[in-house]
């Protein structure tokens, strides 16, 4: 992850990623164990568990990257990649239109009675 973010740090020189990479590294440094296992001699590596403030560093980098990036978008209307809470008639409906626009409605129709609004509606 360091090299991802030292490369686009060259790419955007003035993007906020030095202090992301500088917080994560300070972080890495501050929990890193290593020690020589008796009998095999292999060097054994780990990290201890990060404090809370060694991550609130690391995420207060990240949001002030963002806040300079511009924030987070948010799409206008739901797509496949944005899940929505919906009832069962929204379903419905949107079974119905989608199938429209595609002149697929045939394949809708097997569903008879049992489909669309009939099916999803609360009683």
């Amino acid at each position: 992850m360091s090299d991802d973010l030292e490369q686009k740090h060259q790419e955007f020189p003035s993007d906020g990623l030095e202090a992301i990479r500088e917080a994560i590294e300070a972080a890495l440094k501050a929990t890193f164990n290593s020690f020589v296992e008796k009998g095999t001699g292999k060097t054994v590596e780990y990290y201890r568990a990060f404090t809370e403030d060694q991550v609130r560093q690391i995420v207060d980098a990240l949001r002030a990257c963002l806040d300079g990036l511009g924030g987070i978008i948010y799409q206008e209307g739901p797509d496949e990649d944005v899940p929505l809470a919906f009832s069962g008639t929204d379903l419905a409906d949107h079974l119905e239109t989608l199938a429209e626009q595609e002149s697929v409605s045939q394949f809708l129709d097997f569903l008879g009675p049992v489909s669309g609004r009939s099916c999803l509606t609360r009683r």
